[in-house]
């Protein structure tokens, strides 16, 4: 990769901060982008591949869903197990973790959710 990859999401905490976690802690080259909320988005997003955020863009890939921006990024920063044993004990936990994301969104989504800078 020449240049470094473009993270979007929104301007708040959600499905990017394991992706942005892992990019940190690996030196992973990207810019991250906070997606403003605005009627604008209707035409930003007709540019992504399912049209929704976290989106991840660099020389090599365009992808679209959190998960597979995370898997991406494990394998290109050797972190994503070094045996299928592995890689199958990781994909577990990551499942289980984002099983329970999902339980969590009439918290998160809540009308008094603060949003973070």
């Amino acid at each position: 990769m020449s240049q470094p990859g473009k993270l979007r999401y929104w301007g708040c905490r959600g499905r990017v901060d394991p992706i942005r976690v892992l990019m940190e802690s690996t030196d992973f080259p990207y810019e991250y982008i906070q997606n403003p909320f605005s009627p604008q988005w209707k035409e930003d997003k007709k540019n992504f591949t399912f049209g929704t955020l976290p989106y991840f863009e660099n020389d090599e890939v365009k992808l679209n869903q959190s998960m597979s921006i995370l898997r991406y990024v494990a394998r290109k920063t050797s972190t994503y197990g070094s045996s299928d044993a592995e890689t199958a004990m990781i994909d577990q936990i990551l499942d289980g973790c984002y099983d329970w994301l999902n339980d969590m969104k009439p918290y998160i989504y809540a009308n008094n959710f603060v949003r973070f800078p």
